[in-house]
């Protein structure tokens, strides 16, 4: 019986670039060159690429692993960063840009994009992981001061102060702890409450539609843009009185 050869894929590539130096076949080719460790060659072959491909983004994401290799973390970012707004379900790219922003210290960035890889898919271990280690889960809920009073203390915080009463961060992380419970009907809540708080929040905004998107909430018919300033109170009052249960039934744990 004739045996058939197999090409190795590599050389098919190779081939298949040398015929027609255009074909998108550029990204896995200098993707094998870059895992032989042949990072200069493949950042030749990228720019060539992507100057005839601009809107591919193998050839961007081929690009970035490239400089993180040489550890040339602020270029690979660069080169991310204009991606990842347009492409936001692509969880190879989404993973890549966590760990840029854990090499260029972008602790908040590397966070939340965690945060999003759990939303896209609950049960990845490395996206849970890397919340565990960056988010420091036994200091995270600890309570703090202004939140320690008694009830009847938060109906007198002064909402004409610029100065949120309410720690931005803690929202954040239980969004995140919600997420990470499929309970997307209480992350979409704190999202809707952050935003009342900080309506320049872009990744509680951008959460939100995704959320919505893809689970479509109830909503009620709200509008927070047109709610009245009683309103928002009585909302930032609950959101006070539900942030501060949570924080000390996590914080007990300690």
């Amino acid at each position: 019986m004739e045996t058939v050869e197999i090409v190795p894929l590599i050389e098919k590539y190779k081939r298949m670039y040398r015929e027609d130096p255009s074909s998108k076949v550029f990204a896995p080719l200098a993707d094998f060159y870059r895992k032989e460790g042949k990072q200069n060659k493949a950042l030749i072959i990228l720019k060539e690429g992507i100057k005839r491909h601009p809107n591919y983004i193998l050839g961007h994401i081929g690009l970035a692993n490239c400089y993180f290799d040489l550890e040339k973390y602020e270029l690979a970012y660069e080169v991310v960063i204009s991606l990842i707004k347009n492409n936001r379900e692509n969880i190879k790219l989404q993973k890549l840009f966590a760990r840029i922003c854990e090499k260029t210290n972008r602790s908040y960035e590397a966070l939340e994009t965690y945060k999003f890889i759990q939303f896209l898919d609950p049960k990845d271990e490395m996206a849970s992981k890397r919340l565990v280690d960056i988010d420091a889960p036994p200091e995270v809920f600890s309570v703090p001061k202004y939140l320690e009073n008694d009830q009847a203390d938060w109906v007198a915080v002064d909402f004409s102060v610029e100065e949120s009463p309410v720690n931005m961060k803690i929202i954040d992380k239980l969004v995140g702890v919600s997420l990470r419970q499929n309970d997307y009907k209480k992350a979409y809540e704190y999202l809707d409450a952050s935003l009342d708080l900080d309506p320049d929040n872009q990744w509680a905004r951008e959460m939100k539609k995704d959320i919505h998107k893809k689970y479509q909430p109830n909503q009620n018919n709200h509008d927070a843009a047109h709610e009245k300033p009683a309103g928002k109170k009585v909302k930032l009052l609950n959101l006070l009185s539900k942030v501060h249960s949570r924080a000390a039934r996590y914080h007990s744990f300690r």
